[in-house]
């Protein structure tokens, strides 16, 4: 199994809908609104790098629910991201963008807008479960080729 594949199969499992990966390959993102998951990954080389953003992510999911302690950054991330699609019939795309531009490359703000908490406020509500916790895990290990 491929890193994509356990990506893939891992953000399947946790919304119970099909994925798509997008051929785009920048950045973590969902595109919302959509009839369907279409999850967008950086290329694996850059998946493993862990920048300021993602350091602030981290920071704010951990400190939201501290048990996530223990999974890795992709793991948190897929979580995230597939919360976009589970509540995008809550966010108004229009104010969403805005919000975006006002916040610009603020990292800290960003995570303080509604969507994003919200989509981050959906990733720890699955995860709360300690089925879902065993499946993060298990997602890991074939991630990270422990399996």
């Amino acid at each position: 199994m491929t890193k994509l594949d356990a990506i893939k199969a891992f953000a399947e499992l946790v919304t119970g809908e099909h994925v798509v990966i997008s051929r785009k390959r920048d950045d973590w993102a969902t595109v919302v609104p959509n009839e369907y998951v279409r999850l967008t990954v950086p290329l694996i080389s850059r998946m493993m790098e862990s920048d300021e953003a993602d350091k602030v992510f981290r920071a704010d999911f951990i400190s939201r629910c501290p048990l996530a302690q223990g999974f890795a950054n992709v793991t948190l991330t897929i979580l995230h991201e597939c919360g976009h699609f589970m509540t995008q019939e809550a966010v108004d795309t229009i104010e969403y963008t805005d919000q975006v531009k006002q916040v610009g490359a603020d990292q800290i703000e960003y995570m303080k807008i509604p969507a994003e908490m919200l989509a981050t406020c959906w990733a720890i509500c699955w995860l709360n479960s300690p089925r879902h916790r065993k499946e993060a895990k298990e997602f890991e290990k074939n991630f990270f080729g422990r399996g």
